[in-house]
């Protein structure tokens, strides 16, 4: 259901001139007011889309498998759409965006010092993917439309974009070695195994400068590795085959669970490139149980549509509607308990809901991945509630 009040258009970097966007805007400092405004209107059940046709957004359960798998980058980018649509702030910068073409973003981008979409990035990497997956009529498709109900092209570039473009290893390609040895001439090895940032000769002046002071771009080096943000690692490999592919394949075992080792104690000396935020993508731990992507997306997203059925309808309604739309044959599965009468039921659907409500200031308001000075300057809100727990708050029970 398209929402009675389309949100506010924001500012979302520098502002980019365009023959479509003409008409008055507020400025960027107003955006967190404007937001916070509509939270606290007399009537947010009117004035907020009402998601309560989009709860059934999860997997069904283990006892009813699905024939086929859902790949992880399926789930993945339904978890990140659904959630999205939840942020009165990310629609307002999706609407934004929708005044202008592709060709006038890139024109913006390249002349203004923070890009458009900046905001849209502080807010999460991720936004900026769904928002160019879906192109022009991505506003559209927020306001009106669940994952489920999204077209099948639509779905594949939004899935696409949040597919591995590359394999998790491969060889390094010819600019790769040509960028990886440029770098090692501003080395200096002090050691064995460490090299260092080495002083600069300048020749005009005939004097030794002190190293460069790396950006939050550069790579760290780890002995003769690149560390770079995003969780790659480039390095290189001597290889003898004279021992054999046993011994090839036992030392390459033996390098993989060594570094897999040392990546914690380079998270916790802080040697890994970026934030707190960004090291977590050197991904070493094994991810199972209620941590597998799978398992914790859908448990999101499970309380996410309990939170939208509470958005519209009481409890015991929410129970009503699900037990309706079974008896007309729709094949749903209940996000949560669906006896009514049983006193931990309340509770089970309200630590669900809290649960959801949770994934969603972590994914978007979390002071780890975007410092506070970072949003005033974007012009973000401190923080926010999803659009379907504010409902459930207007509505009081």
């Amino acid at each position: 259901m398209k929402s009675d009040k389309t949100p506010p258009p924001v500012e979302g970097g520098q502002a980019i001139s365009s023959g479509k966007s003409r008409e008055a805007k507020p400025t960027i400092n107003k955006l967190a007011d404007e937001i916070q405004g509509d939270g606290e209107s007399k009537n947010p059940a009117i004035s907020l889309p009402d998601y309560g046709d989009d709860w059934f957004i999860y997997e069904t359960n283990k006892k009813t498998p699905l024939p086929e798998i859902t790949p992880l980058p399926e789930i993945e980018a339904r978890f990140f759409y659904e959630f999205a649509r939840e942020s009165q702030t990310f629609l307002s910068l999706a609407e934004k965006l929708s005044h202008f073409s592709p060709g006038e973003i890139q024109r913006g981008t390249r002349r203004a010092t923070l890009p458009p979409w900046s905001a849209l990035a502080d807010l999460h990497p991720f936004c900026c993917r769904l928002v160019r997956a879906l192109g022009p009529d991505s506003l559209s498709y927020f306001h009106a439309t669940c994952w489920n109900e999204l077209p099948c092209d639509v779905k594949a570039r939004v899935v696409q974009s949040f597919s591995p473009t590359e394999k998790a290893f491969r060889p390094a390609t010819a600019i790769e070695l040509l960028s990886y040895g440029s770098c090692l001439n501003e080395l200096r090895m002090t050691s064995q195994e460490t090299l260092e940032l080495a002083p600069r000769w300048d020749g005009c002046n005939k004097r030794w400068l002190p190293p460069k002071e790396p950006s939050e771009f550069d790579p760290t080096w780890v002995a003769s590795s690149q560390l770079w943000l995003g969780g790659i690692e480039k390095t290189l490999f001597r290889i003898d085959w004279s021992q054999g592919p046993q011994k090839v394949k036992k030392a390459m075992m033996e390098w993989f669970l060594n570094r897999k080792g040392e990546l914690p104690e380079l998270a916790c000396a802080k040697r890994l490139p970026g934030n707190e935020f960004e090291s977590q993508f050197f991904k070493v731990k094994d991810e199972q149980g209620a941590k597998h992507p799978r398992q914790k997306y859908n448990n999101a997203l499970k309380g996410l549509g309990a939170m939208r059925l509470r958005g519209r309808y009481t409890l015991k309604g929410a129970i009503e509607e699900i037990k309706r739309q079974k008896k007309e044959g729709r094949k749903v599965h209940e996000p949560f308990s669906l006896h009514e009468e049983a006193s931990s039921n309340h509770s089970t659907w309200d630590e669900g809901i809290e649960a959801a409500r949770a994934v969603f200031h972590d994914l978007f308001f979390s002071q780890r991945k975007c410092p506070r000075y970072w949003r005033e300057t974007a012009g973000l809100p401190e923080k926010e509630e999803p659009i379907s727990y504010q409902r459930k708050l207007a509505r009081g029970k």
